[in-house]
């Protein structure tokens, strides 16, 4: 017998009821404190590999205006 999972921050509002799963709403608690929310390994991957992109982007822009700032002064 599987059991659905819950999303985080869902609530029933019919304590008692038999939900999908067949287990009553009150074998679970109302708090939601049990739950972990954070982020998931992917998010976090891809906000890393956002900031590189944009880090190396904005490195790029730095060092173009250096060479163009030398051959100015020069």
């Amino acid at each position: 017998m599987s059991r659905k999972r819950r999303e985080v921050g869902s609530r029933k509002s019919e304590v008692g009821s038999k939900n999908g799963s067949g287990w009553s709403c009150s074998h679970f608690p109302l708090s939601t404190s049990h739950f972990r929310a954070g982020f998931t390994l992917v998010e976090l991957l891809v906000v890393i590999a956002i900031l590189g992109i944009l880090v190396s982007l904005v490195t790029a822009g730095a060092q173009a205006a250096r060479r163009r700032a030398a051959v100015t002064k020069a």
